[in-house]
This record gives structure tokens, C-alpha cells and sequence, in this order.
């Protein structure tokens, strides 16, 4: 069962959440058939998202874009919506070339990812106009991207790290992810016990990995944190027929009008959850 855990600790002036998306990102990898390096980026922005869609309430949604000219990976997009992710990848079977397998990860995803282009996260209502902050990437290895976000759009001082550790068959072993914000009224000495308390990214990521006991690492990171709550995520896509009837209408009049008269079936794919959808005459005449 995937999980988050959100806590604060007033001696320290810290608010810490964790997310598990490992059954989740094993499905999603799974439709869209990513390769070893797809599958790390594609699950690294659906946790940095679904951190920063947790502090979100009301059937609010988060949606993460990184957009590049220079990657491999063109287009990645997550969303987070009531507990619930999904996300997309435009190419997650690109072909591996010029990547030097002797780099360290941070490195190897900046090739990836590309680092000419942008991150962009949009907050919304079901019904309001999103709230839409857009930075340039700091260097495509996204945990330090979403950071930078954070410092820009929210001026919050923020320590994010996710980690996708894969097996010996390259499937999902663990995807996990953390996000510690200083609070508003956070003092020197704060900043230097989360330095000491959780030391580099390698530290967290590791400690992540080995323990799904998340309430305990909390309290590792801040003795006094207290939880404010524990509950279960899931992947789950949000695409029915009647949003996708409604697209279809989006081709415009004539369009439609044109394939009720030569009555054809149009078939559309879901990006997200690869559902196949048939709209027939008879509906787009409804």
C-alpha cells in the first residue's frame, strides 16, 4: 500500500512529509513501458508532485510539467489530485546513446532531462483558474529543480530528495520521496540541525530506502515532531468517456460535423492510462 506521512516539530520549526509511491510507479512505468533511466525520472516528478500536492485541500489539484529542448525526454507530467496520482512521459523508451554509464545519477539525469527548459507547476480548483509558477531548470536533476521552484514561487526554504531504486530486472524496487520546510519563524539554529541532523542527500535517500516505517524516521529527523496525519495514495487516472467526448468537440464544428457525415468511429488513447476510448456518429450527434 503506497503512503504519506505529514508531520511538524515546533522546537525545530520544521514541517516534514513523506510519500511511498512504489505500487503506484510500478503500474504507471508498467503502461507506458519506460526504460531504467525513464522509469527514475518518470518517478522522481510524481513524487516531488504528489509532496507538493499534499499540503493542497478542498479536490485541489497539483500538476507538475518539465518541458526540455535538450533531453532525451521531451515532455513529463505529473498530477496529484484527493490522494491520487498519475503521470506521463513522452518518450519512455528513448534510445540510450552519448550517456556515460560511469557518471553518478544527478549527472546522468541532466543528460536525460535536458537542462534548457522549464518546470512548471499549476494549482487549481476543479472549478477556479490555476495558480501557475513557471522557473527555468536548474540542472535537470529534478530533486534540486523542485527546490528551486519552492525558493522562487514560495520563497520557503525546502529540502526535497526522492529516490526510484530498481532491482537486477530494472523494475521498481522502492519510490520514495521526502520534503522538509523550514517554517516562517525559523531561526540559524534550525537551519543548522537539519544540516546535522540529516546530512547530505545521499544520507536521506539511503535511509529512505531501507525502513517503510515512516512515522519512525520522522521522529528520527525531530524527536518531538508530532504527525499530523498517515494515509493511503494510489494511482488512479482521472479520464472518462464524457471528458473525452467533450476533447473531441474541442476539433470544432466542421470537424465534427465531417466525421458524423462519412460516419466514423474516432478512437482516442488516454497519455496518461493508455485506455482506449471509441466515440461513435451517434454520440457527437448527441
Amino acid at each position: 500500500m503506497d503512503v504519506s506521512s505529514r508531520a511538524i516539530s515546533t522546537e525545530h520549526n520544521l514541517k516534514i512529509t513523506i510519500v511511498d509511491l512504489t505500487q503506484s510507479l510500478t503500474k504507471i512505468v508498467e503502461l507506458h513501458q519506460t526504460n531504467p533511466l525513464a522509469t527514475i525520472v518518470l518517478g522522481k516528478i510524481t513524487l516531488a508532485n504528489a509532496l507538493l500536492g499534499l499540503e493542497l485541500k478542498n479536490n485541489e489539484i497539483t500538476t507538475s510539467t518539465i518541458s526540455t529542448d535538450d533531453g532525451l525526454i521531451k515532455t513529463t507530467i505529473a498530477e496529484f489530485q484527493n490522494d491520487r496520482v498519475r503521470s506521463f512521459i513522452s518518450d519512455s523508451n528513448f534510445v540510450v546513446t552519448g550517456l556515460k554509464p560511469e557518471k553518478k545519477l544527478d549527472e546522468l539525469l541532466s543528460q536525460v532531462v535536458g537542462k534548457e527548459g522549464t518546470l512548471t507547476v499549476a494549482r487549481s480548483t476543479v472549478q477556479g483558474e490555476p495558480y501557475v509558477s513557471r522557473v527555468s531548470l536548474t540542472d535537470g536533476s529534478i530533486d534540486r529543480d523542485y527546490m528551486e521552484y519552492l525558493r522562487i514561487s514560495s520563497q520557503v526554504n525546502s529540502f526535497i530528495s526522492t529516490n526510484v531504486e530498481l532491482d537486477d530486472d530494472f523494475k521498481i524496487k522502492s519510490a520514495v520521496g521526502i520534503l522538509i520546510q523550514l517554517l516562517p519563524n525559523y531561526k540559524e539554529e534550525d537551519v543548522d540541525y537539519l544540516i546535522k541532523t540529516i546530512g547530505n542527500t545521499a544520507f536521506i535517500n539511503k535511509i529512505l530506502v531501507k525502513t517503510t516505517n515512516y512515522v519512525s524516521l520522522i521522529e528520527e529527523i525531530a524527536t518531538d515532531a508530532i504527525v499530523l496525519e498517515s494515509k493511503e495514495l494510489k494511482f488512479q487516472c482521472t479520464c472518462s468517456r464524457e471528458k473525452t467526448i467533450v476533447a473531441v468537440k474541442l476539433l470544432g464544428v466542421d470537424a465534427v460535423d465531417d466525421i458524423i457525415k462519412k460516419n466514423e468511429t474516432v478512437e482516442v488513447i488516454c497519455d496518461f492510462c493508455k485506455t482506449k476510448y471509441e466515440i461513435t456518429p451517434e454520440e457527437l450527434k448527441d
